[in-house]
């Protein structure tokens, strides 16, 4: 049965293959058909430009609550280590007291869990930006343009266009990309300082428990809402696995041109594993 299963995967694998590709290459081959067919007249600069002011609105918001998010930790850290900060946001003056961390501990995973949403959202116009640059515009413009709507992913490098006899030199070059990686590496710690931080903050709220059974809850649904914004972070950014069913498209294209061969090419497609099923089920491995 084992190696009945494994043939049968790897038919089916055959007729219906298994595509790994992330959410932003994913949007590249669907906007690659709109470009060549209907939207090749109607991309153009102004398009991309209205897309960049979405983004960057929605930019500002995530901005924001990433300032208040980082307020409510520096404020609760400062006091987990018995340094006795006080907190003024919009006005409002916070001080350090019973049931105050539990309730700005859930604040901050609110704006986090929404954070995240909007980063997605984000990720995905970005991803279309990107293409519509490298597709539509002079390719003696999409350097600038890219640097011009991702600054933050351009380390002050340009490769001319125009003039490619002019490269830096072997020095140089060095230089500039391990800088670059140097910078990268800077923010690796930074971020599993955070979250130890972060995580110090929530052990704290489960063990003290100063409002009981509801502070470990608190505690309990942060954590749960930490794993699963991981497994988001991981869907909506990293490569999935996808099933390519274009023979099913064939098949409905044939069904219009030529009826008469359906059955044939059904038959050529499917017939290796009826046919393996059919004698799994004649020696009596599989029921009808």
């Amino acid at each position: 049965m084992i190696a009945y299963q494994r043939r049968r995967r790897r038919d089916q694998n055959e007729i219906i293959p298994p595509l790994w590709i992330s959410p932003s290459e994913l949007i590249s081959r669907d906007l690659d058909l709109y470009v060549t067919d209907e939207g090749k007249d109607k991309i153009d600069a102004k398009f991309i430009d209205d897309l960049v002011k979405s983004r960057d609105e929605t930019l500002a918001i995530i901005k924001k609550q990433i300032i208040i998010s980082s307020l409510i930790f520096l404020f609760l850290f400062s006091n987990y280590l018995s340094i006795g900060v006080d907190i003024n946001i919009a006005g409002f003056s916070l001080k350090y007291a019973k049931g105050i961390p539990e309730g700005l501990l859930l604040v901050s995973n609110l704006l986090s869990v929404y954070t995240l949403l909007l980063q997605s959202n984000v990720y995905l116009i970005d991803a279309a930006i990107k293409f519509f640059i490298r597709t539509v515009l002079p390719a003696e413009l999409q350097q600038l343009y890219l640097i011009r709507y991702f600054p933050h992913e351009n380390f002050g490098g340009y490769t001319p266009f125009n003039l490619p006899h002019i490269t830096q030199s072997p020095m140089t070059s060095s230089l500039k990309k391990y800088a670059a990686i140097t910078f990268l590496l800077f923010l690796v710690p930074t971020y599993f300082i955070y979250f130890y931080c972060y995580a110090l903050l929530v052990v704290d709220l489960w063990s003290a428990a100063r409002l009981g059974i509801w502070s470990k809850a608190i505690a309990a649904y942060i954590t749960g809402s930490g794993v699963v914004g991981i497994l988001f972070l991981i869907t909506t950014r990293l490569k999935l696995r996808y099933l390519d069913y274009t023979v099913n498209n064939e098949i409905e294209l044939l069904k219009q041109v030529a009826p008469e061969k359906v059955n044939a090419r059904l038959q050529q497609i499917y017939g290796k594993i009826n046919a393996d099923r059919a004698q799994m089920i004649e020696r009596g491995y599989l029921k009808k």
